[in-house]
């Protein structure tokens, strides 16, 4: 049972990662790197699960609120291809996904 939970979680790491570098080639952006003032165009998966680091939920009165969303984080969502999602509807949409200018830039 271990190796079986072992070997699905490389494979949802793995394909994180190749999913991330195939739309980051496509799209022509970069990642911030783990090296200060530079980026990347292949991450790895850990890199990815630390950017969403300080979301958090807020249940009140039996709703579910997220908060702490930054708009990197709404970029790498919508990079990995989600769907537009409440958080993407209360935050707004990132003004530099409608530059008017097509330059590369880091998520």
């Amino acid at each position: 049972m271990t190796l079986m939970i072992m070997t699905l979680s490389l494979l949802v790491y793995a394909s994180l990662e190749h999913k991330t570098r195939e739309q980051l080639a496509n799209t022509e952006e970069f990642f911030p790197s783990m090296v200060e003032n530079k980026t990347t165009a292949k991450p790895t998966a850990r890199w990815v699960f630390l950017k969403f680091k300080g979301i958090d939920t807020l249940e009140f009165n039996g709703q579910s609120f997220i908060t702490g969303v930054q708009d990197h984080q709404l970029r790498l969502l919508k990079l990995l291809g989600s769907q537009k999602t409440s958080i993407e509807m209360q935050k707004g949409s990132n003004p530099r996904d409608s530059s008017p200018d097509n330059s590369p830039h880091t998520l």
